[in-house]
């Protein structure tokens, strides 16, 4: 199976509706262990991930580990979306 059908039915598998809300939000971090680390955008992560195929909200965030640098704005947005399920 190639890897990224493999990596669509891991997300398939997380969105599941048998498992929690079919509207639950998704949130994907794309992080890099330092900021001067070269990282594949976010917004490739998304297409590569197809994640504008889900039915639901969704944001693919850059951030770094050292500093945590988008990780807080990322925390932030999940949970404004799930206060709205």
């Amino acid at each position: 199976m190639p890897l990224r059908e493999q990596e669509w039915l891991q997300i398939l598998a997380l969105i599941d509706p048998a498992l929690g809300s079919p509207s639950r939000p998704v949130l994907v971090l794309c992080c890099v262990s330092t900021p001067d680390v070269a990282r594949i955008p976010c917004v490739y992560v998304s297409h590569q991930l197809h994640l504008n195929q889900l039915d639901r909200p969704w944001l693919a965030h850059d951030t770094d580990a050292q500093s945590l640098g988008g990780f807080l704005e990322g925390i932030e947005w999940i949970l404004q979306e799930v206060g709205r399920l």
